[in-house]
């Protein structure tokens, strides 16, 4: 399921990680993040890494909120 921006939010603030590849942003059960949400809550800082950020393919980064609740 592709979630919009407020339910990407609640799920962020609630602790769940959103996983990055590259290619898209999805949370652990398989849900989908519009890519330019994730796009914007990136840009804004509103999200930070779990792991140092890396091009190297098939390599996942994890994102958890940190922006203003």
């Amino acid at each position: 399921m592709r979630l919009n921006k407020e339910l990407v939010i609640a799920r962020l603030k609630a602790g769940e990680p959103l996983v990055d590849n590259g290619f898209y942003a999805r949370f652990a059960n398989g849900d989908l993040c519009n890519i330019f949400t994730y796009w914007k809550l990136r840009d804004a800082g509103d999200i930070k890494p779990i792991f140092p950020d890396t091009t190297e393919p098939g390599i996942y980064r994890k994102w958890y909120w940190d922006g203003e609740a």
